[in-house]
Order: structure tokens, then sequence, then C-alpha cells
């Protein structure tokens, strides 16, 4: 799924974009802009991820979640025009390309995704303030980033980039979680990725793609569950010590894993 095929009449519009002032002056230095655009995203993502890793109960772990979220607010909004600007810009100095990219449009709606999540719920969640309308809000955000993996998952040659958003799921789970637990999934999730390795390069053939792909697609839904079983096991757990709830630790993981999944379709634009 691509641009082009959900409005394929924009086509003469996006051919022109190019030729539209800053478009052409920005092409001619794509490269000095697409680096400002990456900083801009990682500064919106990572001053996101630091509220969410401590509402899982790492990172700033002395200072209180408000503090943290209070502390970072303003890196936020920077982190939010930058971004939307800087892309705005290569967009239309890239906008054929773009237009028929499955990846870029993965990376769109993860972008407004994370966008929804960070300023309309993770502020409220972070300061304890969460109203219905937050939910509704969360909702937005969360059914955003899903379709962007649908996207993802459906488009060919940048599936693979599901990859980067399940590592990073169990990467985080593998810092919050604590004690023995760490040392049995840190060893689950190498298992999977070791029977991962000889699927693709022993078991089968190297042009017998279709059973490649199907031992991978049922190994990523066995890392899966093996995550989300013990995200679930450690979020009880915060919640008993009397941490936050699991919609705020929901919200904390999801908002890391938009910007993820963002960076991975931005990662695989080359590809399709």
């Amino acid at each position: 799924m691509t641009l082009s095929d959900l409005f394929p009449t924009l086509q003469p519009f996006v051919a022109h974009l190019v030729k539209v002032w800053p478009a052409y002056d920005i092409k001619a230095n794509f490269a000095i802009w697409e680096v400002f655009h990456i900083i801009s995203v990682l500064t919106l993502g990572g001053a996101s991820a630091l509220v969410s890793l401590r509402i899982l109960g790492v990172g700033l772990v002395e200072r209180p979640i408000e503090e943290t979220y209070r502390g970072v607010s303003r890196l936020i909004a920077i982190g939010l025009v930058a971004t939307t600007v800087s892309g705005l810009l290569i967009g239309m100095a890239n906008a054929e390309r773009l237009y028929d990219s499955a990846a870029f449009l993965a990376k769109f709606i993860a972008l407004i995704g994370g966008i929804v999540l960070s300023f309309k719920v993770l502020g409220p969640v972070a300061l304890n303030e969460t109203r219905s309308a937050t939910r509704l809000w969360a909702g937005l955000g969360l059914g955003l980033w899903a379709l962007s993996v649908v996207v993802l998952a459906t488009g060919g040659l940048v599936t693979p980039g599901l990859l980067h958003v399940l590592s990073a799921g169990s990467l985080i789970v593998l810092v919050v979680v604590q004690g023995r637990a760490r040392w049995l999934y840190g060893a689950g999730c190498l298992a999977i990725l070791a029977a991962m390795s000889v699927a693709t390069n022993l078991l089968f053939k190297p042009e017998d793609m279709a059973s490649i792909d199907m031992a991978n697609i049922v190994l990523s839904g066995v890392w899966f569950v093996w995550v989300l079983g013990f995200a679930v096991v450690r979020g009880r757990a915060i919640m008993k010590d009397g941490g936050p709830s699991t919609f705020a630790q929901t919200i904390a993981h999801s908002q890391i894993l938009v910007w993820v999944t963002a960076a991975a379709g931005g990662r695989w634009i080359a590809f399709a």
C-alpha cells in the first residue's frame, strides 16, 4: 500500500512539487536536510522515551515521573516543530519517490501516531491527569501505530523492517525485567534468534524463500508472545509495588515503539 494507491489522482500535483520553491534548493542539499530531519525525530522520540522509561521504572528513577516529563517537555515541543518543518521540506524535494513508497506511508502514519501519543497522551499520563479524552486520544494514537505496522508488514521488501520494532520491544522488556527473570528472558530471545538463523541459513535452501519466510513469520510470532508475556508479568509486579497503571505502562511501551516504527519505515524507504 502506497500513497499512489490511495490517492492516484494526486500524481500530477506530486510531480509538480519538486519544481516549487524551496523544493529545488532543498534537493541540491538533500543530505544536510535529511540529517537535520533525523536529529529532529531523535530529539522528539528520545525525549518522549525518557518519560516512557521512567514510567516503566527505569532510567531517571531518582526523579518523580512528573518532574521527568516537565524537564523534557520543551525538547518534545522543539522536536515536533523541527520534525514537521524538515519533513515537509525534504518530502517536497523527494515527492515522487515517497509517493510510491510503502515504507514512507508506514513512516508517515507512525509519525502522526507518535505525535498524538506524545502531545495528547504522554503528558496527562505522566502528570497523573488521565481523563476520558486522554483514552480517546490514546485509542487514536495506538490505532495509527497499528495501521503503520500493517502497512510495514504488507509492504513486500520493507516487511523485514518489522524486525526492528520487535527487537526494540524485546530490548525494552530486557531493561525493565529484573533479577533471574532477566536471564531467562534473554536466553529465550537468543534461542529464538538462533532458530531464525538456522531456518534462514541451514534448514532450507536459499531459493526456497516461501519456506524461509514462513519459518521466520512463525518464529517472529513466538518471539512476540515471549516478549509480551514477560512484559505483562513485569507490569503486574510494578502495579503491585504501587507503580503506574496498566494503561500508563501500555502507553509507555507504545510511545517508544511507535518512534521505532517510524525510524524503521524511514530506514526502508530506499527499498520500497
